[in-house]
């Protein structure tokens, strides 16, 4: 292996490497479909890893390292440039997922407020993350962070020391760059505690759902959460979707496209649910779809005639100057 033009060209991208060389060498490299590539993962693992470099918020790092490991390879090129539909499919798909990923998920601090021995322990599971963050730490105690993907996430908290537990469930916040935070959503189908409680909420980062509880040493909390992604309107979520990735050239030119699909499977994942949850018009939803991609291709065709009309007008511009250097010679001459 080229370990210099490897840390050069895709230094956290390792897959991706392997994809090169295996493209390369011949093989034909399937994505498996939507949904079937989930691992189950051993607890505890996931706190370091390279996806946490690639995932990062405003970095891109999977697509700028395939653009590195294709440019100025006429071989990979030519490959690509064949099954240029498949891999356009394949990006569409991988961005989809990684939309998905943020607008499809919730977070909820924990914290179990009384001395600074406080804490709380999660049961784990294989869809969500659990973090320590130093500023979940005070004199009261140490918080935790859990990060949840997909439509229902069961939790079993457990209380180590007596206190008051704070549960605070809210959007992750994602930057935009280096600056300021994505305005994400969450609509929460259910909210039950111990099978107590079910009601309806939306919450945003800045403005979340609090629930307080007292709890004893050992006390064990299930919470269970439905949730539907937010509904947007489509400038709206389209904003959205560009902060993901914000230096991302792909994301940036196939946004429309991608906008579309994330606002299908928000609209799907919102139609069973009951007409007082909906806050948006049901009746006017797909519509606005067909409307929105009738809107798609008439840019597209505005796009088309107004690189054609900067063609003519050059032309128009070269045959003028032709026109007057003809009739400066023809004065010249007379």
């Amino acid at each position: 292996m080229d370990e210099e033009k490897f840390m050069t060209l895709a230094p956290t991208s390792d897959d991706i490497w392997f994809y090169r060389c295996a493209v390369k060498n011949g093989c034909r490299i399937v994505a498996p479909p939507s949904g079937k590539h989930r691992l189950n993962l051993i607890a505890g693992t996931q706190e370091v890893g390279l996806f946490k470099i690639n995932d990062a918020p405003g970095v891109g790092c999977f697509t700028q390292h395939l653009h590195n490991l294709t440019k100025g390879d006429a071989q990979l090129q030519e490959i690509f440039l064949a099954e240029h539909e498949i891999n356009q499919h394949v990006l569409l798909t991988l961005a989809t997922e990684a939309i998905r990923k943020k607008l499809f998920s919730c977070r909820i601090d924990i914290r179990n407020l009384g001395n600074q021995d406080n804490t709380v322990e999660i049961d784990e599971s294989a869809f969500i993350e659990v973090f320590a963050p130093e500023w979940l730490r005070s004199e009261q105690g140490q918080g935790k962070m859990v990060v949840c993907t997909g439509v229902s996430v069961r939790l079993v908290v457990t209380a180590k020391g007596t206190g008051k537990m704070n549960l605070i469930l809210r959007a992750p916040k994602y930057m935009i760059g280096d600056r300021n935070p994505a305005c994400y959503c969450v609509d929460f189908t259910s909210i039950k505690i111990d099978a107590d409680k079910s009601y309806f909420t939306s919450a945003s980062h800045n403005s979340p759902h609090k629930i307080e509880l007292d709890v004893v040493d050992g006390q064990r909390i299930e919470l269970c959460l439905s949730l539907v992604p937010h509904w947007y309107p489509y400038t709206e979520l389209r904003r959205l979707i560009a902060s993901i990735f914000p230096r991302d050239a792909f994301m940036h030119d196939n946004a429309d496209c991608l906008t579309r699909r994330i606002l299908r499977e928000i609209v799907s994942a919102r139609a069973s649910l009951p007409y007082e949850m909906e806050g948006n018009d049901k009746d006017t939803e797909a519509p606005s779809l067909l409307v929105l991609e009738e809107l798609s291709a008439l840019k597209q065709e505005v796009k088309i005639i107004q690189q054609e009309n900067l063609h003519l007008r050059q032309q128009c511009s070269d045959l003028l100057l032709a026109v007057n250097t003809l009739i400066s010679k023809l004065n010249a001459g007379a």
